[in-house]
């Protein structure tokens, strides 16, 4: 019995050490879809602006991005149905943003990436600053 007593406790931090040991949480699902916008906005001499996004999308490709420029109802661009590549890693893409015409200043930007069968769709919604 007295052996007994001498091992509960052992036994007791044993179990407290494994635990310790183990993770806390599994690691957390990566999203099936990511876009943000890049950096500025580029004004271009026809007064059209290039945003660079980053996007990730899971399979199946190819999929698209939509994404429009709003620069305080005073001007706007968008580019439609631009190509993406969906395979679940990081790429980026620059895109013309017309007709505008933009000024330097800061401007609303909406993007969304999506895959092939429209199963995963990612949105953003950020302020470019257009320079």
């Amino acid at each position: 019995m007295k052996r007994l007593t001498k091992l509960i406790p052992l036994i007791a931090v044993g179990a407290v050490l494994v635990l310790t040991l183990l993770p806390a949480t599994a690691p957390a699902n990566s999203p099936a879809g990511t876009i943000s916008f890049a950096g500025n906005g580029t004004l271009l001499s026809d007064d059209s602006v290039d945003v660079t996004l980053h996007y990730s999308c899971l399979p199946p490709g190819p999929g698209g991005i939509d994404v429009s420029l709003d620069e305080g109802g005073t001007a706007f661009g968008f580019a439609f149905s631009t190509l993406a590549t969906c395979d679940g890693r990081t790429h980026s893409v620059t895109v013309n943003m017309a007709p505008g015409p933009f000024t330097p200043g800061i401007a609303t930007g909406n993007a969304t990436v999506f895959n092939l069968d429209g199963q995963v769709v990612a949105s953003a919604s950020e302020r470019v600053a257009i320079k």
